[in-house]
């Protein structure tokens, strides 16, 4: 919803409508895209803490995990834009 009110100049309760009717037409693709993240995340987080139980180190545990999960945070809110411009328009962008 703020991305329609900054890049298309669309008013917030009219941009919750349009986010609503955008997850709503593609319910299955956010379905599996939400499914497929949390697996990424549950993935990464079971592998580290794979690699620690065989190491024996339970520090090194959470030292390896917060930045691997922060990373894999930051690839999650970026995917958020090709989500958006796929469900939106987003060639046509109003400078307010």
């Amino acid at each position: 919803a703020p991305a329609l009110v900054q890049w298309h100049a669309v008013s917030p309760v009219k941009s919750l409508f349009f986010s609503l009717m955008g997850c709503w037409r593609n319910i299955r693709a956010f379905t599996i895209y939400t499914v497929v993240w949390f697996g990424v995340f549950m993935s990464i987080a079971l592998l580290i803490a794979f690699v620690g139980l065989l190491l024996g180190s339970e520090d090194g545990v959470s030292v390896l995990l917060f930045p691997a999960l922060l990373v894999t945070a930051a690839a999650f809110f970026a995917s958020i834009l090709f989500s958006f411009e796929a469900c939106f328009d987003a060639t046509e962008v109003v400078l307010a």
